[in-house]
């Protein structure tokens, strides 16, 4: 890995380390520290790309670097060598979606509530935040009406953590933030008053159900408690889900279907979930 990382010499695996100290935790191991490292790089580069979007007019948005590799090895890749989605790719495609919604946290304990449309012409929609603990408890709910203009960023509101949570332990609470048109989630945030690290996230109990959907494996992962970031894998197969790096709320769940020549046998067998909660 030290051979192939091109960082620092050599040295960027330390960096890596830092910054997940920094947010997250303590990798348990070897598997959790590269879990860790992808959770890392989607949610920085989230950060920044809504935050220029955000910004519209001044900011219309932003790449970037890098897409994919040339080599296998440790990368700011979101598409590795093999052609396999890490977990930023996955984020990309909600992030730069033309509905999304930034709740950009500042370090001073106040939230930004920007609704974005890249749509050309205005959509009607509503917005939706509720404040609910790991177990799906909600303490603070509101939700209204609006009417995006096309090509637009509009700010809806800055809420002070102690708006955001009051009432709630922080350690054990998140605030979501929907965008909601035609009766569906079109984009959701999370915020949180304190980093991972600090937060008490639980063993989000997941389940699992196989079955076919249009002649592909699918599984269907039910979350009793909060899952965050949760990352659907396969060990060493070489397969892909139809979508990964996903935020299940408590009672939530996703089916997605698995390309690849593995038969369903090996994909039971092989499958293991992570969460900044637990793995199963």
């Amino acid at each position: 890995m030290t051979a192939h990382q091109k960082f620092l010499k050599g040295a960027g695996q330390q960096r890596l380390l830092d910054y997940i100290r920094m947010r997250y935790r303590e990798p348990r191991d070897f598997a959790d520290f590269v879990y860790l490292s992808q959770v890392m790089q989607a949610d920085g580069i989230q950060l920044g790309a809504l935050h220029h979007r955000a910004c519209r007019p001044v900011t219309s948005g932003s790449l970037y670097w890098q897409l994919n590799d040339v080599w296998p090895g440790a990368s700011w890749s979101s598409i590795d060598y093999y052609g396999r989605w890490k977990a930023l790719h996955f984020a990309a495609r909600r992030f730069y979606a033309p509905l999304a919604v930034s709740a950009a946290r500042k370090p001073t304990g106040t939230t930004d509530i920007t609704l974005i449309s890249d749509r050309t012409v205005p959509v009607t929609a509503r917005w939706r935040m509720r404040t609910m603990d790991v177990d799906g408890k909600v303490t603070m709910a509101h939700e209204a009406a609006i009417q995006l203009p096309a090509l637009s960023a509009t700010k809806v509101v800055t809420m002070t953590d102690a708006d955001l949570f009051k009432g709630a332990d922080p350690k054990r609470s998140v605030t979501v933030v929907e965008l909601i048109v035609d009766g569906a989630v079109a984009s959701r945030a999370l915020v949180t008053a304190l980093p991972e690290k600090d937060m008490t996230l639980p063993d989000p109990g997941l389940t699992t159900r196989w079955s076919t959907v249009d002649g592909k494996p699918a599984v269907t992962v039910t979350a009793t408690r909060l899952a965050r970031a949760l990352w659907i894998g396969f060990g060493t197969l070489d397969v892909q889900a139809s979508d990964n790096f996903l935020d299940l709320l408590p009672g939530e769940s996703v089916t997605v279907t698995i390309a690849g020549k593995a038969s369903a046998g090996a994909l039971k067998k092989a499958l293991r979930l992570q969460t900044l909660g637990a793995a199963k």
